[in-house]
């Protein structure tokens, strides 16, 4: 929503629109994973544990939007039937894409085997 609402498509801004999705995500998520997904009484290390595990997982897909919003390959593909405008919104969008399905799945593993994990190692 903030893209499209500013414009921005690329660059070092994706860092801030990230952050701020991540602080969203981060209370709800964890809400809904312990009541939902997990089952599990929360706990405060749970919730750091958590946070912690989004935090990183913000800053890697930052660095995936950045780097695969630098050259936007459908310019070269579908310019003559689309904006250039629209072939940016539409390149990001593939791009968060790529990036939340690789760390979507790298953070459920993590959380379902170390962060609420109902088995976990005294």
């Amino acid at each position: 929503m903030l893209s499209y609402t500013t414009g921005i498509t690329h660059g070092k801004f994706l860092f801030l629109f990230n952050f701020i999705a991540f602080l969203i995500y981060s209370i709800c998520g964890y809400y809904l994973n312990i009541n939902y997904t997990f089952k599990e009484n929360g706990t405060r290390n749970a919730y750091f544990q958590y946070s912690s595990l989004l935090f990183l997982g913000m800053i890697l897909n930052s660095f995936i939007l950045v780097h695969l919003t630098r050259r936007n390959p459908l310019i070269h593909i579908l310019h003559h039937h689309r904006s250039m405008a629209h072939l940016n919104h539409l390149w990001l969008n593939i791009s968060m894409i790529i990036g939340c399905t690789i760390l979507g799945l790298l953070g459920f593993f993590i959380n379902k085997f170390f962060i609420f994990n109902k088995k976990k190692a005294l």
